[in-house]
C-alpha cells in the first residue's frame, strides 16, 4: 500500500480511469499538488531544448508504478518497464506539457 495516497483516493482515481496511461494521469493528480507539477515532467528532460524542467518526486511516480500493474495484473512482468513508459509516462508528460501551454497562454 502506497503512503501517498489513501485507500479512498485511489479508489476514486480508479474508477474515473479508462486505460492505464489515464490511471497514471489520474493518480498525478491525486498524489502532487499543482507546485509540485509545475515546471516538471517523468524525466526532467525536454524534448524541444526548450526551458529546463526538474523531475517529478521518483519515490511517488514509482508508487504510480506500482498502483498501475495492481489494476492491469495482466501485463507481463518482462514488459511492465515498456508498458510504463509508452503508455503511462507519455501520458502523464502530455497531461504536464498541455497544462504548461494552458498556463502560458492565461498569462498573455
Amino acid at each position: 500500500m502506497s503512503t501517498y495516497i489513501t485507500p479512498t483516493l485511489k479508489q476514486r482515481a480508479v474508477l474515473l480511469s479508462s486505460s492505464k496511461g489515464n490511471l497514471a494521469k489520474n493518480l498525478l493528480l491525486e498524489m502532487f499538488s499543482p507546485d509540485e507539477q509545475k515546471g516538471r515532467n517523468c524525466s526532467g528532460r525536454s524534448n524541444s531544448g526548450g526551458s529546463s524542467l526538474q523531475p517529478l518526486d521518483q519515490d511517488k511516480l514509482r508508487a504510480i508504478k506500482e498502483i498501475i500493474f495492481e489494476q492491469y495484473p495482466d501485463v507481463p512482468a518482462k514488459l511492465q518497464e515498456r508498458v510504463w513508459k509508452e503508455e503511462c509516462v507519455k501520458a502523464i508528460d502530455a497531461f504536464l506539457r498541455k497544462e504548461r501551454w494552458v498556463s502560458a497562454k492565461k498569462e498573455c
